[in-house]
């Protein structure tokens, strides 16, 4: 994925912009029947966790990113989808 495209959606969601919808809209991803599409949504959501402030995320969004990860990752056929949902 561009580098310079996630930066952009990072910036944006730090500026409090689509917040919660955004995150909805992202998980959504994570329901797509292709390994490579649900990869990149969840580099995309790392990328967000690991640059927001601790408590900028919502505990229901992260209820909800949990949720949706962990059941991605037992049913992951990708290694490289398992990687990302491993956060590796």
């Amino acid at each position: 994925m561009d580098e310079s495209l996630v930066i952009i959606i990072i910036q944006l969601f730090q500026y409090n912009f689509f917040k919660g919808h955004f995150i909805d809209f992202i998980l959504g991803g994570l329901s797509y029947p292709d390994d490579s599409v649900k990869s990149a949504v969840v580099y995309i959501l790392v990328q967000i966790c690991s640059k927001s402030q601790q408590n900028s995320l919502n505990k229901l969004l992260v209820q909800k990113m949990c949720n949706n990860i962990s059941s991605n990752l037992a049913t992951a056929k990708s290694q490289e989808l398992t990687v990302n949902l491993l956060g590796e």
